[in-house]
């Protein structure tokens, strides 16, 4: 499996009731290059770049040889424009090529998407 290709992101909701507790849910983030979700596909936002400072991403980017954390700002995004110095080069990398901005991660602005990518992150954290 290449862990670069695809994101998908799919929802488990528990729902049921422990002391008064309900509607519980777990998020799984799989890759897989076959699985693309597009239905709520909107145009990136220029100038927006919250994917390129909250999304952890585990394999290999330029400057990034390790990957980058969350709320770790991309080494190659431009602060001035908030824009990737290596959009529509060789070198811009495969996973935020295939990255579909969508509506319930990006919102309707730069912090509704922090704060959505956030939390996110949040849900899915290991350990």
């Amino acid at each position: 499996m290449n862990y670069s290709k695809s994101i998908s992101i799919f929802f488990h909701w528990l729902d049921f009731s422990v002391d008064n507790k309900t509607d519980l849910c777990y998020i799984d983030l799989t890759f897989d290059e076959e699985m693309i979700m597009v239905d709520d596909a909107i145009q990136c936002r220029k100038g927006c770049g919250a994917c390129c400072i909250f999304i952890s991403i585990s394999s290999p980017l330029p400057n990034h040889p390790y990957g980058k954390k969350s709320s770790e700002t991309c080494t190659n995004l431009d602060l001035e424009n908030m824009t990737c110095t290596l959009w529509n080069t060789p070198d811009f990398p495969d996973i935020c090529r295939r990255f579909q901005a969508v509506k319930w991660i990006c919102g309707d602005n730069f912090m509704e998407a922090a704060k959505n990518i956030q939390e996110l992150e949040r849900l899915t954290r290991k350990g």
